[in-house]
């Protein structure tokens, strides 16, 4: 437990705190706020490293002067400075704590300020001028309760941390998925970066689609799946008449791999920055390799020669990534041959229970070579925009559930092969976005059984939530209620009407952890009001305000409706039959209507 005041900072064990969590997951925590309120600048907060900081800062500066100089009058800045702390270990000694911040003047109170020896260990403060400067700190500390100030760790470096935030798209300001670069981190504790909810490799959703087959009782991810990967005919055959009579001759199986094979070989003469005459002289040379293949084991090796035909024109490439281009070239023709009986009008269409090991290193060298590019600009991409992917049937909030997934995977595995990362902190803003919500019901559980895989890693989660169903899988003390003031300032909630959020009644959590002043459509309550106003009236109530009244879902309230109109009916009634007592009719005439209307003298006289 953390507090504040006085300048003073008080860190206490929650000795009412209970884990709930396996030994993998540290906590779960989650900001809960209506739209506005500042859920993703706190987030932002925790992920922006100090680069994106000092680039912001400066900005802010720049707008200042720009202002200045046109307004010519003295102005103020109003700059918010702001701190948060996390446990970065919890050893039984001497645990350590990051505190981080944006202003580290505004701070220095919160720092132990003597230069003396602590424990045999001589004690310097940070270096001021160096953090004030990138208007940014993040300090390695000890906390001293005696003083209620944390203590510089001057020599303390983890690089067994990482931070990684989870976004619907980029910031400028925050550091880039796949940036391992530390730039100016050296004298930042904890390495961070941003990732988007979705995937740029078509391998992560493969994986982590059979994973949650495999793992997980989830009714969307059953039925027959299938991965297509699809292309265009870029087809000229006006000058291969002897190649299409050789064709003939073929299997269906064989044709169709000759259709893709041809088709990516025309890609590349038009996608190419060739010049005229050289792609003049390159469709002749084809065209004669081609014609001369009667049989389909000379018309394969006639396809690698027109590949390498097109290579040896990039003169941009070197020997070596020529070669590769070309192995890369027969992965493709080994790929289609083993799947040729999957092939149908250019496309591969292979069901999810044939993706083996073996069928996701050729997709991963065919379909994720471009993704691969725009991540490493070393890595040649060798069939760039030809092919297409998708995996069928699977609806738009199944393909955002599987590639948030994937992303997760994703994202963990690049330091797996680093081999240098023990503990993580997942930031998420509003994940259940576009989830139904079951899929939203289930997101914290998937997500602690998914992390389980990563064996002697642990796990810290935090959230920005609109979802009662992901607020019941965390504890109460573990959830930030904030809004903001008039004054556009961020405040928290310290006091929210709710005894619990864990496994908590789900109208409660909506009523009461979301702010809400009604858990209705608020065209149904309007609706509502407007019945209620018609029942109790001296108004006649008509059929069409009676249907509605039937099609309210809540008894009680249909119930009660339904009792008003009994009442106003009821009136209406005894009106009626006492108006009929008092005319001037024979008692015939009397008895006659009562008996068309039915009823008798006695509901005149009650």
């Amino acid at each position: 437990m953390i507090e504040y005041k006085e300048n003073r900072i008080y860190i206490s064990k929650n000795k009412n705190f209970v884990s709930i969590y396996p030994h993998y997951i540290d906590n779960v925590s989650a900001i809960v706020g209506k739209n506005g309120a500042g859920k993703t600048n706190i987030l932002d907060m925790i992920c922006m490293r100090p680069s994106g900081r000092n680039d912001n800062n400066e900005e802010r500066q720049r707008n200042y002067i720009d202002v200045f100089k046109k307004s010519k009058k003295d102005l103020e800045v109003e700059i918010f400075s702001y701190f948060f702390v996390y446990l970065l270990n919890d050893d039984d000694t001497t645990p350590t704590f990051v505190f981080e911040g944006n202003n580290i003047n505004d701070y220095k109170c919160l720092i132990y300020n003597a230069k003396s020896i602590i424990d045999d260990r001589k004690i310097r403060e940070p270096d001021y001028r160096y953090y004030h400067s990138k208007w940014w700190f993040a300090l390695g500390c000890e906390y001293s309760s005696e003083r209620h100030q944390f203590i510089f760790k001057e020599d303390y470096r983890d690089n067994t941390s990482c931070i990684i935030s989870f976004r619907n798209r980029y910031s400028r300001a925050l550091p880039n998925a796949f940036d391992m670069r530390p730039k100016d981190d050296y004298r930042i504790s904890v390495s961070r970066r941003i990732a988007t909810c979705t995937t740029r490799f078509l391998t992560s959703n493969i994986k982590m689609l059979l994973e949650l087959v495999k793992h997980h009782e989830l009714n969307m991810y059953r039925g027959n799946i299938n991965l297509v990967i699809e292309c265009d005919d870029y087809v000229d055959t006006d000058k291969l008449d002897e190649y299409k009579k050789s064709v003939r001759s073929f299997s269906s199986e064989q044709k169709k791999i000759c259709s893709m094979l041809l088709s990516y070989i025309f890609f590349l003469i038009r996608t190419l920055d060739f010049s005229t005459h050289t792609k003049k002289y390159i469709e002749n040379e084809i065209t004669t390799l081609l014609n001369q293949s009667n049989d389909f084991n000379k018309l394969s090796g006639a396809f690698v020669e027109c590949y390498d035909l097109i290579i040896s024109k990039l003169r941009y490439l070197s020997i070596e990534q020529k070669l590769f281009c070309i192995d890369r070239f027969k992965v493709l023709q080994d790929f289609l041959t083993r799947y040729s009986g999957n092939i149908s009008d250019y496309k591969i269409k292979i069901p999810l229970s044939m993706l083996d090991d073996e069928v996701l290193d050729c997709i991963k060298i065919i379909v994720d070579d471009k993704s691969t590019h725009l991540i490493d600009e070393e890595h040649f991409s060798v069939f760039n925009d030809f092919f297409e992917y998708d995996l069928t049937p699977l609806s738009d909030g199944e393909r955002a559930y599987l590639d948030l997934f994937a992303s997760i995977m994703e994202q963990i595995n690049i330091d797996c092969l680093a081999g240098d990362k023990q503990s993580y902190i997942l930031l998420f803003d509003e994940p259940e976005i576009n989830m139904h919500p079951e899929l939203a019901r289930c997101f914290i559980y998937n997500l602690i059984e998914l992390v389980k895989m990563y064996k002697g890693k642990t796990f810290q989660i935090i959230t920005s939530t609109h979802s009662p169903f992901v607020l019941s899988d965390i504890q109460k003390d573990c959830v930030i209620f904030i809004d903001k003031k008039e004054d556009n300032n961020l405040f928290v909630f310290n006091k929210v009407d709710l005894s619990q959020t864990f496994a908590s009644n789900i109208h409660s959590l909506l009523s009461d952890g979301f702010f809400m002043s009604n858990t209705k459509g608020q065209y149904a309550v309007e609706t509502i009001n407007e019945l209620i106003k018609i029942a109790t009236s001296e108004n006649t109530i008509d059929d069409r305000y009676y249907n509605k009244i039937l099609l309210i879902g809540e008894p009680l309230i249909r119930n009660k409706l339904l009792s008003f109109c009994g009442d106003n009916a009821n009136r209406k009634k005894k009106e009626f039959y006492r108006c009929i007592s008092s005319m001037d009719l024979s008692q015939e005439q009397i008895n006659e209507i009562y008996r068309i209307v039915g009823g008798s003298r006695d509901d005149a006289n009650s």
